[in-house]
């Protein structure tokens, strides 16, 4: 399965996390351009009447609310800004995609 690193918790300090992220953008990337017709396999798709099709991408691990073997009760000061730093940023004019609202 592909980047399952970001499936659960990271334990990592944020320098770490910052680059493990941007190594799987990167990845993502170049996957995009170079496997462009091995990935609308993975992909969700929509019929005419706008029903989603499932894509083989929902058939591995998902993301959960967290192990609760990792679970804590306070969150890293730094962890908590940039998780609030990215939403802010996904929910902005900039950041938001047009079909995000629909989603929900």
């Amino acid at each position: 399965m592909r980047f399952q690193i970001l499936i659960g918790t990271m334990q990592q300090l944020p320098e770490t996390v910052d680059l493990i992220v941007l190594s799987c953008t990167t990845l993502h990337n170049l996957l995009r351009i170079r496997k462009r017709a091995d990935l609308q396999l993975f992909a969700d798709e929509e019929d005419n009447n706008h029903n989603l099709i499932e894509g083989q991408w929902r058939q591995g691990a998902q993301l959960t609310d967290g192990d609760p073997g990792y679970q804590r009760n306070f969150g890293n000061a730094a962890g908590i800004d940039q998780r609030n730093y990215l939403k802010n940023y996904f929910n902005s004019e900039a950041g938001a995609v047009d079909w995000q609202e629909n989603m929900i």
